[in-house]
């Protein structure tokens, strides 16, 4: 019952941090803030709700499989983000830096 309980809401607590990520990936003004931000979302909800997900099953084969395919996700996803960000970089993306704290205090 306990387990139970832990694993809804760390599920709850996965779906909700996702939510609010891509809701924030919105407001990054730039390409390297989106990506990275929207890399952060996806591996901390991927993580939480996969682990509510061995809580709700128990100690079982398919807990096994489960953090096996969180270990792997947890290694794949900063190599795949570093990778987007490095092709973007050589196949020469430029990127405007706009800083408004910066533009207002030199007015």
């Amino acid at each position: 019952m306990f387990f139970d309980i832990l694993g809804y809401i760390t599920i709850i607590m996965g779906l909700i941090f996702m939510l609010f990520g891509f809701l924030g990936v919105f407001g990054s003004k730039t390409f390297n803030k989106t990506i990275l931000a929207a890399s952060m979302v996806d591996s901390v909800g991927f993580f939480t709700v996969l682990l509510g997900i061995c809580f709700l099953k128990g100690l079982s084969f398919f807990t096994l499989k489960t953090l096996l395919l969180i270990s792997i996700g947890l290694l794949i996803n900063p190599i795949t983000t570093h990778i987007i960000l490095r092709s973007a970089h050589l196949a020469g993306h430029k990127e405007e830096v706009v800083d408004d704290e910066l533009n207002e205090s030199s007015n």
